[in-house]
């Protein structure tokens, strides 16, 4: 007699599963470094929209605009705009003005311009680098 089974024996349910628990072993891992990438990404890409904000909206109203960059409450904006600095970053600036609170500042002055600023970001064992040139009025970054 010949049964005509249409269900899973416990050996090939056994199979299935360590096939799928090998994928997510081996993919899972390369899944977070992808995200945490994406996430640094975001980070610099939205540090250099804000100061280029900063930079256009001097330009568009004919005032004076500031950029800063609060050590203390490690955030980053212009006006009363106020992003978070992520926990692993680190920012080091040069010719940025410093007050006695620790608060730095990029001014934008009417015209667009800006003196000439270097910023570099070190984020989860990368590094950036981010630089305003006033002569030519640039914002630019790149992957050190």
């Amino acid at each position: 007699m010949r049964l005509n089974s249409k269900a899973f024996t416990l050996l090939e349910l056994i199979v299935v599963l360590f096939i799928i628990s090998l994928l997510v072993t081996f993919t899972l891992p390369r899944f977070s470094k992808l995200l945490l990438k994406l996430e640094q990404k975001r980070f610099i890409y939205h540090f250099v929209d804000t100061l280029s904000l900063t930079a256009s909206n001097a330009l568009g109203t004919h005032q004076l605009c500031i950029f800063f960059i609060d050590g203390d409450k490690r955030t980053y904006g212009f006006g009363k705009k106020e992003y978070p600095i992520p926990e692993t970053a680190e920012i080091y600036a040069r010719g940025m003005r410093e007050d006695k609170g620790g608060k730095y500042y990029i001014y934008f002055f009417p015209d667009g311009t800006a003196n000439q600023t270097d910023i570099d970001i070190i984020y989860n064992r990368k590094k950036y680098n981010i630089t305003i040139n006033p002569l030519i009025s640039t914002i630019k970054w790149k992957e050190v």
